[in-house]
């Protein structure tokens, strides 16, 4: 088993990116500076983070990190932010009064700061100080101008460049430059997403301090329109620019680079010899640098190159993770990104641990191989795929069939086994899918495989046989129209726990009959109430959307459903 998080190991060569940073990072002229690290979910931008930091030079840098999730929903995630800050300067002034008194009284205007942001008005601060017997309470008020408080409590610019400079004198006190790196800000919500790049401004462009900040650029851009409503796509980018001077996108995953990751975690799991990983690390590195002027390395080379030619278990998984590279760069591009790849991998493991268990002894093989199928497809069709195996040696023909048909009539063939015609992007993925190693139709003991996915394959195609409450929970599910509907509201605590995802694939089902989905498409509204109210279909039905989202831009409901998933449906 591989575990979800960042890597201190560098499998995805992103030494070059770090690099790149670190120049920038450590050039007198380029101080201060904030520097965007902009990916997707899952693209690897806590690893990269972490290598940035590795190279940094402790003597010379003092390195703050900031994971914004952390935070989310907790407290408030801009005050946590500088929090943190005040606490890190604390920290590594321990040595130097002066500047420990210094950083006391950048924390003072801090508080007072909460106090006017969140609306503490003057009076309300009075009588604080009266109730605690500390004057010096009243006092910390003159530090901003009592008439801003009561005129609209908010922060003079006065008092802000109040702020700014004594950090700055801290900062220069320190002799080091301060690096302040904020991560998972796309996993907030909009409002504090953008709370949290407002704090930011408070710091930024002081003498000594740069910014890193890693973020899905695209949510970000939604956060930003959510928070200031009526804002022109100019002005939401423009908004963007003026926080990060330079940019770095991370660059999508090829064949080459998916395959040297996935070599690497089997690897990691093979080799007892750390040092053989290191080498094979280094090794796909420096190959995929030059990949630009020469093919890749063949598995021979790469097994012969670690001293273990004699391996036949390390091979075999190469030449899986192989095969599997090329259809994830292919045909899953949305999808080829290293969070992706381990947790399919992870399937795999706890999957082959069952099938060892009932006798069914499936390979890695085979496990991946299905489990990209179920990664994939709509719910609607990986049920009938697995409701078809039931009548098995008619499943094998019919696979046969489709293994061996040409491109003439691949889509109607699929088209006849599924129920329906899977969209462009997935019979793309089908065509290379259905032939890679192994073949279904050679699988002797498949059927075993509707033991192993009893978690992914809906109830109702294991059985005809769903409560009454939830056929009834279906049918008035399909008719709603507003999210505020009591009578859709109490068919779902009717629904019996165990029929929850079953129920949610049935409302895709029918969702899908309709060429285009909007609010009033039937099934829409219930489903999107559905995963409102029932934690474990609110990632089912917004991955339907965000996949349906990317092949139909244009449809905003979509977008305005996936925002308020995201807000947790306040």
């Amino acid at each position: 088993m591989w575990a979800d998080k960042e890597s201190k190991i560098d499998y995805l060569n992103f030494t070059e990116l770090a690099s790149v940073v670190i120049s920038v990072l450590t050039q007198r002229n380029m101080s201060p500076v904030s520097i965007g690290i902009y990916g997707n979910w899952g693209t690897g931008k806590s690893s990269l983070l972490n290598l940035i930091e590795e190279k940094l030079p402790t003597a010379d840098f003092l390195v703050i990190k900031f994971n914004a999730w952390f935070y989310h929903e907790l407290v408030d995630a801009k005050f946590a932010l500088m929090e943190l800050i005040q606490e890190s300067l604390e920290k590594e002034s321990q040595q130097n009064q002066s500047a420990l008194d210094k950083i006391k009284h950048f924390g003072e205007k801090l508080d007072l700061l909460k106090f006017t942001k969140v609306g503490i008005n003057v009076a309300s601060a009075v009588g604080l100080a009266a109730a605690t017997s500390d004057p010096s309470k009243l006092a910390d008020l003159n530090l901003f101008s009592l008439a801003d408080v009561f005129k609209s409590n908010t922060l003079s610019t006065k008092s802000i460049e109040e702020i700014r400079k004594t950090f700055a004198e801290i900062v220069q006190g320190l002799n080091k430059n301060v690096v302040v790196v904020i991560d998972n800000l796309d996993r907030c919500n909009p409002r504090e997403a953008v709370e949290v790049l407002e704090a930011i401004r408070l710091f930024l462009f002081i003498s000594g301090v740069s910014f890193i900040i890693a973020v899905d650029k695209e949510m970000i851009m939604n956060s930003v329109a959510q928070r200031f409503a009526g804002l022109t796509e100019r002005h939401r980018i423009d908004y963007l620019d003026k926080l990060i001077q330079i940019p770095l996108q991370l660059p999508k995953l090829g064949v080459g680079e998916i395959r040297s990751y996935m070599f690497l975690l089997y690897a990691e799991e093979l080799l007892s010899d750390t040092a053989k990983l290191n080498t094979l690390a280094k090794f796909l590195r420096e190959q995929l640098m030059e990949s630009w002027k020469k093919q890749m390395p063949s598995i021979e080379e790469i097994l012969d190159y670690i001293g273990e030619k004699e391996n036949n278990l390390l091979r075999k998984s190469f030449l899986m993770c192989e095969a599997a590279a090329a259809i994830f760069a292919d045909s899953m591009p949305d999808l080829a990104n290293p969070r992706t790849i381990k947790r399919l991998l992870n399937t795999v493991r706890v999957r082959k641990i069952i099938s060892e268990k009932i006798s069914a002894g499936f390979d890695d093989e085979l496990l991946l191989k299905l489990a990209m199928l179920e990664k994939v497809l709509e719910p609607v069709h990986v049920e009938a795929f697995y409701k078809r195996m039931e009548d098995f040696e008619k499943f094998r023909k019919e696979i046969e069939t489709i293994e061996k048909s040409d491109n003439d009539t691949f889509s109607d063939l699929i088209e006849k086994f599924f129920g329906s015609r899977p969209t462009p992007y997935r019979l793309n993925f089908l065509q290379s899918w259905i032939n890679l190693e192994p073949r279904l139709s050679e699988i002797q003991n498949l059927k075993a495989s509707l033991y192993l996915y009893r978690d992914t394959v809906p109830i109702t195609a294991r059985s005809k046989k769903l409560s009454d409450a939830s056929y009834e929970a279906i049918e008035g599910l399909k008719k709603i129209g507003s999210l505020l509907s009591e009578a859709g509201s109490e068919l779902i605590k009717n629904i019996p726990d165990a029929e929850t995802v079953a129920v949610m694939n049935e409302l895709i089902r029918e969702i899908q009959k309709n060429p285009e989905i909007n609010g009033k498409t039937p099934g829409a509204k219930g489903a999107q109430l559905l995963a409102m109210n029932r934690e474990e279909t609110k990632q089912i039905f917004s991955e339907f959307l965000e996949r349906t989202r990317k092949e139909n831009p244009g449809y905003l409901w979509i977008k305005g459903a996936l925002e308020n998933l995201k807000e947790g449906g306040k």
